[in-house]
Order: C-alpha cells, then structure tokens, then sequence
C-alpha cells in the first residue's frame, strides 16, 4: 500500500467504500479499496492541477506574444508547477496513467492557446498593413504611379510604409509572414509599374527584376529558419519538460517504495517484538505454574510429616 496518511476526506472516502460494499451485500477488500480511492484521488489530483494552470495562463499570458518562445515558457513553468501540484497529491499511479493524461490535456490546452497567439498576431498585422497601404492603394486606383519615375517612387513609398510596420510594437509572432504575404501579394503590380516606367533602360529593368526577385527569396527563407528555429526550440522544450516531470514522478515512486519498506520492516519489528513479550509472558506463567506445584508438593510433604 502507499505511505500517504489515511486522514480527513481520504478517511471518509475508504469509509464509504466499505459501507457501500457492505450495503451491495459484498465483502469489503482492502486492496479494491485502495485502488478505487486512488483513482478518485488521482482524478481529482490532475483537476486541481489542469485548473492551476488554467487560472495562471489566464491571468500571465497577454495576446499576441512577441516571439513563441515566450508563450512557450510560461507555458512550461506553469506545466513544472502544476505537475508538483499533482505529484503532491496523487499516489498509486501506476504506469503514471495520470501523469500522462494530465501531460496530454496541458498539451492540448497549449496548443489551442498558440493557434489563437497567432491567429490574433495575424488579424493585427493585416489590420495594420491595411491602415499603412491606404495612402498608396488610393495613388494606385488613380494611376499616380504609370508615369515616368513612377517606380522608384512607389519603391520608396512601400519601404517607409514597411519601416513603419516594423516599428509598430506588439504586432505578435506572425509580423514577419504578413508582410511577406502582403509584398508577395503586389509584386505583380509593381511588375506592371516597372515595365510601364520609360525612365528605366530595359537593362535597369532586368536588374531591378533580379534585386526584387533576390530580397523576395532571401525574405522567404528568413522567414523558414526563423519558423524552423521556433519549431525546434519547442520540440526541445517539450521534451525537456517530459523528461523533468518523468524522473521527478519515478523519484516520487521510489520514495513511496521507501517509506512503503521502511512501514513493513517497522511492522515486522513490531511482529517480532510482540511475538516475544508473547513468549515471555508464556514462559512466565509456566513458572508460575510451577512455582505453584511445587509449592503444594511442599504442603503435601508437610502434611505427611
């Protein structure tokens, strides 16, 4: 059995089990019991320790996150303080059964709260390209910019409107791939621009070609490593996480299995002890009892005397 202290609601819930048993007309089995009650135990373990997490997240995590990475470690210092919650309280998880499950539910909850960062970072920045391009989506729809030196002018004008963007704060993790989207999105007009412009050379053309078409792909691939780097960086967390909350429940297994040898040996001493008091106390009465016969020998010898 474990070494936690039978008190209190634990107490009143082996109680009910037995009544229960006995109500049901069957035998009560102590070990049955036991399981029964640790699984309510562990149960409620892995509730109070989803709800900590719940109420910290709700109340720490401001959306959208800077960087993943940010989300990433309050979710894991919070994951580390509702694991010692659980932990705390749970016993007999065999197969550490609960500690999976409540892994997987934080997992979940982690997950569904990154989609939203995200999902909120890019509602924000689109919102913000959108308010910042206005000026140059209206010279666009009156043709401002098919004329000659029309070009570098809308170059220009799109890289003030791109300094502003990345000077806006709190934009969230998806900053960099909205506005890679969104230049993606009107390459093909400043394409028609460009071959519009009569002050550029056919060879200034190609060249500018190029450099839009080099910054394009060197963007893009920014944009993958970063996202690589932040999938890696997670994957390793994680696993990190995993291995932490593993070896601290098998240190939590191999303390109950202690204390659960330290009780029987204390329990055997206690056998050994009781069984010897036992044997004194027989073998004093056996010298009681002869004392006595020995005593009425003495009598009888008297007597005949």
């Amino acid at each position: 059995s474990s070494d936690l202290p039978v008190t209190g609601k634990l107490l009143a819930e082996l109680a009910s089990c037995f009544v229960n048993a006995i109500q049901d007309g069957t035998t009560p089995c102590l070990e049955n019991t036991v399981q029964a009650l640790s699984q309510i135990e562990n149960q409620e373990a892995v509730q109070e320790a989803i709800s900590y997490y719940e109420k910290q997240m709700e109340a720490t995590v401001k959306l959208p996150t800077a960087t993943v990475k940010e989300l990433l470690n309050l979710h894991s210092n919070f994951e580390r303080e509702a694991m010692k919650i659980f932990m705390k309280r749970s016993f007999k998880n065999e197969d550490n059964e609960y500690q999976k499950q409540l892994e997987g539910v934080l997992k979940s909850k982690y997950e569904a709260l990154e989609l939203q960062n995200m999902k909120i970072s890019e509602n924000k920045c689109q919102d913000l390209l959108t308010l910042l391009s206005e000026p140059i989506k209206k010279k666009l729809s009156e043709g401002f910019y098919f004329k000659p030196g029309g070009y570098m002018i809308l170059v220009n004008e799109l890289q003030e409107m791109t300094e502003k963007y990345q000077k806006t704060p709190d934009k969230g993790v998806k900053a960099d791939e909205v506005l890679l989207k969104f230049h993606y999105e009107n390459e093909s007009t400043k394409m028609s621009i460009l071959q519009m412009d009569k002050t550029l050379s056919d060879k200034e053309k190609e060249i500018e070609k190029e450099r839009e078409k080099a910054e394009a792909v060197k963007q893009e691939n920014e944009m993958k490593e970063n996202l690589r780097a932040e999938a890696q960086a997670k994957m390793e967390e994680m696993q990190k996480n995993h291995e932490e909350n593993m070896a601290k429940m098998l240190q939590k297994l191999e303390d109950e299995k202690n204390q659960q040898k330290q009780a029987f040996e204390e329990m055997l001493q206690n056998k050994y002890q009781e069984q010897q008091r036992l044997r004194d106390e027989q073998a004093e009465a056996q010298i009681r009892l002869l004392q006595r016969q020995i005593d009425e020998l003495n009598s009888s010898s008297c007597s005949v005397m």
